[in-house]
């Protein structure tokens, strides 16, 4: 196990940034099928689940991109139900996310 291990009789003080959870952001993502308008999402961490969503996103006729490090840019608006990248989608265990979005917003998957 790891330590730090802190002597002296000075505390600490400073600022740390805590990353987003993939977790939490997938569903999130996901949701954004359900606003027509654009979202902007900040805190988004870059893993490859993340990526997949996007790259899922925009096979769908949405617009999804990084517009800085950690924010991301949907927008659903032009999206339409067929779905073209099975290949991502079956290696993804949030995909239930993106069925119960799809059929929230088309009636169908």
């Amino acid at each position: 196990m790891n330590q730090l291990i802190i002597e002296g009789g000075s505390g600490l003080y400073g600022e740390i940034n805590i990353s987003g959870m993939k977790n939490s952001a997938l569903p999130i993502i996901f949701a954004c099928i359900l606003v027509k308008e654009n979202c902007i999402l900040k805190n988004i961490p870059r893993v490859s689940d993340v990526e997949d969503s996007i790259e899922i996103l925009n096979s769908m006729g949405a617009r999804a991109y990084f517009v800085d490090k950690n924010t991301l840019f949907i927008n659903t608006r032009d999206m339409d139900k067929n779905v073209t990248r099975y290949d991502l989608i079956s290696r993804m265990r949030a995909s239930c996310y993106l069925m119960g979005a799809m059929l929230s917003r088309f009636s169908s998957v």
